[in-house]
């Protein structure tokens, strides 16, 4: 299995792995102070774009714009639970496709030209698994400091880029060995 869909199931783990923690109400409580988002509207969006990713994945077409946005997924840590897997399972299955495979993305960037937009954008299937990467842990980030917020214990790394991880394992070596 190529790294990168193995790196993208790792980062649903990590979701597993926190709502394991959490009951519904903290999960769908939002923060006024924060924007007024809870943790469970930022994980749903999150699995909305692997679910579009998925959805188009073996036709050569994604398009992001068409999330399912299911209120349920965003209020129910059961339901957040059930998709967190299916998704895992989905991305497993998809893995035979080769990384370097082209596809056209779609995704409303605001721009007046519909035809263009609806054309979509060259991809690879590589570069959007390392979109779902960069958009995950920037959500995973902000789902952090709602835990923070909440005192609610994070796994190790959540919310964490994993170059930023390194960066520091890296210093904590240099510290050890000055």
């Amino acid at each position: 299995m190529y790294y990168l869909f193995k790196d993208n199931i790792s980062f649903l783990q990590q979701a597993i792995d926190l709502l394991g923690q959490l009951d519904d109400s903290a999960f769908s409580e939002g923060m006024p102070p924060l924007s007024g988002s809870g943790i469970g509207p930022h994980l749903r969006h999150c699995l909305d774009h692997y679910e579009c990713f998925l959805n188009g994945v073996s036709e050569g077409y994604i398009n992001y714009d068409q999330r399912s946005r299911d209120p349920d997924v965003e209020s129910s840590v059961t339901k957040a639970l059930k998709y967190l897997k299916e998704l895992q399972h989905r991305l497993s299955d998809v893995s035979r496709i080769h990384p370097d495979t082209s596809l056209r993305i779609h995704m409303d960037c605001g721009t007046q030209d519909t035809a263009a937009a609806e054309k979509g954008t060259g991809t690879t299937v590589a570069r959007e698994l390392q979109f779902l990467v960069s958009h995950t842990v920037h959500h995973y980030a902000i789902i952090s400091m709602l835990c923070r917020h909440k005192s609610i214990p994070l796994p190790d790394g959540f919310g964490v880029a994993p170059s930023t991880l390194k960066y520091e394992q890296q210093q904590q070596s240099t510290q050890c060995a000055q």
